[in-house]
C-alpha cells in the first residue's frame, strides 16, 4: 500500500493540475513556451527535493529520476522543432516523453507526476487529429491507472486517476481547439489574400478592357475616318493646282501625321494592357506562416491574358496550401517564366510526400484548369517531396 509520506509532502491523494499547459505545446509563442519551461522546472524541482527527502531505497533513485526529467525536457524541445520538419523524429521525441514519464512515475512514488503526461497530451493534440489524441489519452489514463494499482498497489486507484483523467481531458481539448484556431486564423489570412488578389487581377482586368475598348474605337472610328480623310486629299492632291494644291499637300502630310500618331497610340494602349502579374503573385504568397516561400521570377513580368494570369495565380495558391496541409515543409520555392510562347510554373518544396500519393480533389482540380487554357500540368518526385509543373499557351 502506497501510504509513506516524504517530509512534509503526502503522497496521497493526487490533486494538483497541470499549471495551464495545454496551450504551451500548441502554439509555441514566447510566453506559452516561457510558461511551459516553467511548469517543467517546478514539477521536477518538486519531485527531485521529495525524493532526496525520502525513504533510502527512493533517495537512490534521485539521479535516475533527474536523468528522466531531463530526458523529458529535451524530448520536449525537440518536439517543438520538428514541428514543421520530420514527422517520423516528432513521434519519436512525443514517445521519448511518454516514456519518461511513465516509467519515472514507475520508479518514484511521488504523486503530481500526471502532470508530465498532461503536457505531453497536450503536446499530442496540438500536433495530431483529434482521433489520435484521444486514443493517446484513453491510453495514457490507463496505464496510470495500472501503475496505481499493480506497482503502487493504491487502494483507491481509481479515484486520484479519475481526478487526473478530467485534467488530460482539458487539456487535450483546449490544445485541440487553440490549434482550431489557429487554423481558422491562417484560412482566415489566406482567403483575404486571395480576395486581394482577385481584387487586383479584377481592377487589371477592367482596365485592361477599358484599354481595349478605346485602342478599338480609335482603330475603328478616328482611324477610319483619318484614313478616308487621307484618299481624299490625296486625291485633290492630284486635280489641283496652284497655291491650292500646295495647302491640299501640307493637310495631305498633316493628315498622314495624324493617322501614324493614331496607330502609334492604338499600339501603345494595346501594349500597356498587360496584367501585373507579379504583384498579385506576391499578395498570393506574402504572410504565410510556417512556410518560407522563394519567389524566382522577373520582377517586370506581364501577362497579357487575364485568364492565363488568374490561372497561373490558382494554380500556385492551391500548390502552396497542399504544401502546408500534406507535405510538412519549412521551405517552398515558387519559379514562374516566360518561354517560346508559353508561362511556366515550377513549384517545389523540401517536405516529404507519401508514397502511393494519388492526386486529391485539389491537383486535379489544378490540372482541369490549366487543360481548359490548353496547358498541361505535371507532378514529379524530387527526392521525397513532389514538384508540380504548369506550362500554359499565350494566345497570339
Amino acid at each position: 500500500m502506497k501510504t509513506m509520506t516524504f517530509g512534509l509532502w503526502p503522497l496521497a491523494p493526487r490533486q494538483r493540475h497541470n499549471g495551464g499547459m495545454d496551450n504551451a505545446t500548441t502554439n509555441r509563442s514566447p510566453r506559452n513556451t516561457i510558461a511551459a519551461l516553467v511548469t517543467w522546472l517546478v514539477v521536477s524541482s518538486m519531485a527531485a527535493y521529495i525524493v532526496s527527502e525520502g525513504a533510502e531505497i527512493y533517495a537512490s533513485r534521485l539521479v535516475e529520476s533527474i536523468v528522466l526529467m531531463l530526458a523529458f525536457l529535451g524530448a520536449m524541445i525537440v518536439s517543438w522543432g520538428q514541428r514543421d520538419r520530420s514527422r517520423f523524429r516528432r513521434r519519436l521525441a512525443l514517445g521519448v516523453m511518454l516514456g519518461s514519464a511513465l516509467y519515472l512515475g514507475v520508479r518514484v512514488p511521488v504523486d503530481f507526476l500526471p502532470i508530465y503526461t498532461i503536457i505531453w497530451l497536450a503536446i499530442v493534440a496540438g500536433q495530431e487529429r483529434l482521433r489520435v489524441a484521444q486514443l493517446c489519452f484513453v491510453g495514457v489514463v490507463v496505464a496510470w491507472y495500472l501503475i496505481e494499482w499493480l506497482v503502487w498497489e493504491s487502494s483507491v486507484p481509481l479515484f486520484s486517476v479519475a481526478l487526473y483523467a478530467t485534467f488530460h481531458y482539458f487539456a487535450m481539448l483546449t490544445s485541440v481547439e487553440a490549434r482550431r484556431a489557429d487554423e481558422a486564423r491562417t484560412d482566415a489570412e489566406s482567403l483575404n489574400r486571395e480576395l486581394v488578389a482577385t481584387q487586383e487581377l479584377l481592377a487589371e482586368a477592367s482596365r485592361q478592357g477599358e484599354r481595349t475598348r478605346i485602342a478599338r474605337d480609335l482603330h475603328d472610328l478616328l482611324g477610319h475616318h483619318l484614313t478616308a480623310l487621307t484618299i481624299n486629299l490625296q486625291v485633290a492632291e492630284r486635280v489641283a493646282e496652284g497655291e491650292a494644291k500646295d495647302r491640299i499637300e501640307t493637310c495631305h502630310a498633316l493628315a498622314r501625321d495624324m493617322l501614324g500618331d493614331v496607330r502609334a497610340a492604338v499600339t501603345t494602349l494595346r501594349d500597356e494592357s498587360a496584367v501585373n502579374f507579379t504583384q498579385s503573385l506576391r499578395l498570393i504568397v506574402s504572410n504565410i506562416p510556417k512556410l518560407a516561400i522563394t519567389l524566382d521570377m522577373d520582377p517586370d513580368l506581364r501577362i497579357n491574358d487575364v485568364n492565363v494570369a488568374e490561372s497561373l495565380l490558382r494554380c500556385v495558391q492551391e500548390a502552396i496550401t497542399n504544401t502546408l496541409r500534406h507535405a510538412d515543409a519549412s521551405e517552398c520555392t515558387v519559379r514562374v517564366w516566360r518561354e517560346d510562347g508559353r508561362m511556366h510554373a515550377r513549384i517545389d518544396d523540401n517536405g516529404r510526400a507519401p508514397e502511393g500519393f494519388e492526386p486529391g480533389n485539389g491537383l486535379r482540380g489544378m490540372r482541369e484548369r490549366v487543360e481548359r487554357l490548353n496547358g498541361r500540368l505535371d507532378i514529379s518526385r524530387v527526392r521525397d517531396a513532389l514538384r508540380i509543373d504548369i506550362q500554359i499557351p499565350l494566345p497570339a
